[in-house]
């Protein structure tokens, strides 16, 4: 990698260092809601022994984030008496961070405008502030492929060893916090055999991979394969595939408009990044296609998983915004109109991401424990007794959360078939559709329910709870 002006300016940096902080800062609001399921699914993994944490072959076990939770232990502290569980984020928020700062470095290779303008997209990148507040292993995935990426630029480039064991490190540390780093590996070893033709230099390209191959094998033997999913929404790939480019585009909403447009704006920011660095004379070309379309899309059509969700995409999300910030900074310096079109699309960008974090900020990922306490609080005696739509997503939540209740209160779940006679004192009814709106009532194994609190959600990760008292009528 070249060095480009302002990679050694102090300014240039102070600058870049605020910028990030300053998006880490949005990244910590996002961070102080309730846990949900899948954290809290996390937190059951993380109670195992340190020896068996490696046993448990589940998609929603990401061993990196699980060992750190193990760490912790139980860190829950109490603001105006409730529970806040921001330590169990930290991982991401710091890896979500840092990762703004590694784009600064990488943007800086090309020019002052790439560094901004790619920290910036990034900083505002709804899906990458979605999972850098969250306690799941794809922040840190994310930071250690960026790491990787660098880290291999810079061993071609100069055959170090202390840079070589840093880079496998940074591997190791990657594909432990989830599987999909995979994907930047692919990149990673395509770009370095691709070199290694060019210079006729096949064991330095042996090298590098050869450790990575390494852990890849085992993981996928020991780990990987086999490995118990946790369900989800069924999803086509294609869907999935759609999704993710609407999602990385900044393109707001689900139908079929919004997915044609995040289609056709990854077709050509990917084709006019690729030929801008192809033209500056940048072989990282072979990295980044194969880290954004060539290993995503190989790895789903040879695995064809049952459910699949955008996430899985996100370990390329922000090498996609490398080949933005190259187009729209060529753009910039090409002409009146180039200049126009970036600030046309950055302003876009702005606005619609920003639009969702704000949403993500505002209403969480639910608000499980304010309802667990309603349910308390409005319960005579000791015990709710509680039934739901969803055994499994419902009762784990309202276990986890009922143990944050004051003592000589707490929550009895009834799974569906064995409700008391004349019903549970509760129904607790989910929704994932942020706008459906709850029935005022319901009949359930002939109980009359009222609807008594809502407790809404942004519309991500989570859902919408619906709390139902006994009426007291029974049919």
């Amino acid at each position: 990698m070249r060095m480009a002006p302002g990679v050694k300016d102090n300014k240039v940096w102070t600058a870049l260092f605020a910028l990030a902080l300053l998006f880490g800062a949005v990244r910590l609001a996002a961070a102080l809601g309730d846990l949900y399921i899948d954290e809290v699914w996390s937190l059951y993994f993380a109670r195992s022994p340190w020896s068996e944490i490696f046993l448990i072959r589940h998609d929603n076990n990401h061993l990196l984030n699980t060992l750190y939770m193990r760490a912790l232990g139980d860190s829950v502290f109490f603001l105006n008496g409730a529970p806040v569980f921001l330590s169990y984020r930290l991982l991401s928020i710091i890896s979500g961070t840092l990762s703004l700062v590694v784009l600064g470095y990488i943007g800086l290779q090309r020019g002052r405008l790439e560094a901004f303008t790619l920290v910036t997209l990034a900083g505002l990148s709804y899906p990458l502030v979605l999972y850098s507040s969250e306690a799941r292993g794809y922040a840190p995935a994310v930071f250690f492929a960026l790491l990787a990426f660098v880290l291999a630029g810079r061993w071609l480039k100069e055959r170090s060893w202390p840079i070589l064991i840093l880079f496998w490190i940074s591997t190791l540390l990657g594909m432990l916090s989830h599987f999909s780093f995979v994907y930047a590996f692919a990149g990673i070893a395509a770009w370095s055999f691709f070199q290694g033709l060019g210079q006729k230099d096949i064991k330095g390209a042996l090298l590098i991979n050869s450790v990575p191959l390494l852990v890849v094998a085992l993981l996928y033997l020991f780990f990987i394969r086999g490995l118990n999913i946790g369900g989800g929404e069924e999803t086509k790939i294609w869907q999935t595939a759609l999704d993710a480019a609407a999602s990385v585009s900044g393109i707001p909403g689900s139908g079929y408009i919004s997915l044609a447009l995040g289609a056709l704006f990854t077709i050509v920011f990917v084709s006019a990044g690729i030929a801008s660095l192809r033209k500056s004379g940048q072989d990282q070309w072979i990295f980044l296609l194969t880290a954004i379309l060539i290993a995503p899309v190989a790895v789903m059509l040879l695995t064809t998983p049952e459910f699949s969700h955008f996430r899985y995409f996100l370990v390329s999300f922000p090498f996609f915004y490398i080949l933005i910030a190259a187009a729209l900074s060529r753009a910039f310096r090409a002409s009146s109109i180039g200049k126009a079109f970036y600030a046309g699309f950055m302003l876009f960008f702005a606005v619609s991401n920003l639009y969702m974090t704000g949403k993500l900020i505002q209403g969480g990922r639910g608000d499980y424990f304010k309802a667990v306490q309603f349910i308390s609080e409005n319960t005579p005696g000791q015990t709710a007794v509680v039934g739901s739509d969803h055994a499994f997503r419902n009762r784990m939540m309202l276990l986890y959360y009922s143990k944050f209740l004051p003592e000589g209160k707490g929550i009895a779940y009834a799974p569906s078939g064995q409700w008391p006679a004349n019903g549970p004192d509760w129904i607790v009814r989910h929704n994932i559709d942020p706008a459906a709106a709850p029935k005022q009532s319901i009949k359930d194994e002939g109980v009359e329910y009222a609807l008594a609190a809502s407790y809404p959600y942004s519309g991500s990760s989570g859902w919408a709870w619906h709390l139902y008292q006994r009426a007291g009528k029974i049919y």
